[in-house]
């Protein structure tokens, strides 16, 4: 094992440093602390395997002990631990992701529903939870730590769903001795030669093999039902019907997949494209960090903030300029003096209804699955740098806030989201508003020989310094995507009217 683990991670760890975002400063991370803690181990295990006596072995074990926890101190003590907990303390204790908006915000960290287990695993759960019978009656060494294997892997898939993936392997094996283990005395059965047995002076075939044949069927049946058919998930197993499922930029986000997607969603893709060809790759486009890589790798533009950012203070920064009001948006922007940004980007995707005014008439209100719904995010992850933000001045005691509660609530008859005045002024509603009320012009000029009218659910105030110069997705039509419209709307930042109006000699 020493062997194997010295060469994996060696071999790894060389060519992760070829990288160069990861450079050799990755060897002395906190990520590899946790790599180095079990060679160690490794090599005192090694040392222990040899003819070593008791005293010998015990201040071996005494000497590793003090030095794990003595390291730790250090660490703790330099402030390095911190680097190191993050999401990976919210594994262990899910209870304080609450309190923890910029984990809480990433989906694949959402704590798991039980019912993801089940669809993921279907009926082979059953098995399972018989193989971890089979294992505890049979405590070996290797039982043992497939043992804990399983049950660390299940409390850390619950803790976290991106994590089933590492409960998988676990889950493989246990379930598959499960089955073993019960399918061995039918097997056994079947092998014996046929015999008959004594009852009341009558000799009467023994029909074991028989019942051992049907139970084996049986399991079988159940199997390949699970594995090749999987009845839970409307006939498709999971493992084939996610291969149909475009990745989420082909998509442009959009829920949709199968025959329903016969090409590609172009919104995302000709947004990138039209960065690429009118962007120079020096400027800096802020959105929000979900889509950042995509910028800046697809894009070939500078992103303010993408999905490796570790900066807590910029992923607030970013989201207190979506949803602070123009002014405060440009307050913040100005800040960042010569890397000054260029453009300001926002994803929304609205879906289309029938207006009750007629037939002609529809209305276009948000889906929920751009930035329409994860505003709610920045609110809270730029309110948790509330005492910064007011400290810095960029935030004012008046309209200051620590959530989404201060720009609306949420109405309880429609579930919809309902805006108040400080929310219809936010720069993420009003540069998504001018995406939307877009559309519906497009659309209604379109439509206009068959007498069709699409409206926006509310407009707002159009933005002063934010000028639009470009939102792909307009062309869509009402009921290409089963009446979903994927909409990115880029904006250019004049800077010399925000530097006219305030007096401002901008940066050379």
């Amino acid at each position: 094992m020493l062997i194997n683990y010295s060469i994996t991670f060696g071999l790894a760890l060389f060519i992760g440093t070829k990288v160069p975002y990861i450079s050799q400063s990755y060897l002395v991370s906190g990520a590899i602390l946790p790599v180095v803690a079990v060679f160690i181990v490794l090599l005192v295990a090694e040392i222990l395997r040899n003819n070593v006596s008791m005293k010998t072995k015990l201040s071996l074990v005494a000497a590793a002990i003090i030095a794990v926890v003595g390291g730790f101190a250090v660490l703790a003590l330099r402030g390095d631990i911190g680097s190191i907990t993050g999401k990976f303390i919210t594994v262990l204790d899910p209870f304080i992701r609450a309190a923890s908006p910029l984990v809480d915000s990433v989906a694949e960290q959402r704590i798991s529903a039980w019912g993801n287990l089940y669809l993921e695993f279907g009926i082979v759960i059953l098995f399972f939870i018989l193989g971890l019978y089979f294992v505890l009656k049979n405590p070996t060494n290797r039982n043992i730590f497939l043992l804990l294997f399983a049950v660390t892997g299940l409390y850390f898939a619950g803790s976290m769903i991106r994590l089933l993936v590492l409960f998988a392997p676990a889950f493989a094996i246990i379930a598959a001795i499960g089955i073993m283990s019960m399918l061995k005395p039918f097997f056994t059965l079947l092998k014996e030669a046929p015999h008959t047995l004594a009852k009341s002076k009558r000799r009467m075939p023994r029909v074991s093999k028989e019942y051992s044949g049907v139970a084996i069927f049986l399991i079988f049946i159940i199997l390949a039902t699970s594995l090749a058919f999987s009845p839970q998930v409307g006939g498709v197993p999971r493992a084939i019907s996610q291969a149909y499922v475009p990745t989420a930029i082909s998509a442009s986000s959009l829920p949709i997949g199968g025959s329903s997607l016969t090409a590609p969603v172009g919104a995302w893709l000709d947004a990138l494209h039209w960065m690429q060809g009118n962007i120079k790759s020096t400027d800096a486009v802020v959105m929000w960090w979900d889509y950042g890589n995509w910028l800046s790798d697809l894009g070939n533009v500078t992103s303010l903030a993408d999905n490796t950012t570790t900066n807590s203070t910029q992923i607030e920064n970013v989201g207190f300029i979506f949803m602070g009001n123009e002014n405060q948006s440009m307050t913040m922007l100005n800040s960042y003096g010569q890397n000054r940004v260029k453009y300001i980007a926002v994803f929304e995707v609205l879906q289309i209804s029938q207006s009750s005014s007629g037939s002609s008439s529809y209305i276009v209100s948000p889906a929920g699955y751009g930035d329409e719904g994860k505003w709610v995010w920045m609110a809270r992850i730029s309110g948790q740098g509330k005492d910064r933000l007011l400290s810095e001045g960029f935030m004012n005691t008046a309209t200051a806030w620590t959530n989404e509660t201060t720009f609306g609530t949420s109405n309880p008859t429609t579930g919809k989201w309902q805006w108040n005045d400080q929310g219809l002024n936010c720069t993420v509603f009003e540069l998504m508003n001018g995406a939307e009320v877009d559309y519906a012009n497009t659309m209604t000029t379109a439509l206009s020989s068959q007498g069709i009218t699409v409206t926006p659910d509310q407009t707002t105030t159009v933005p002063t310094y934010f000028q639009k110069v470009y939102t792909a997705g307009l062309s869509t039509a009402p009921g290409q995507y089963g009446g979903l419209i994927p909409l990115i709307a880029i904006y250019k930042i004049d800077w010399a009217s925000y530097d006219a109006q305030h007096g401002i000699t901008p940066p050379s």
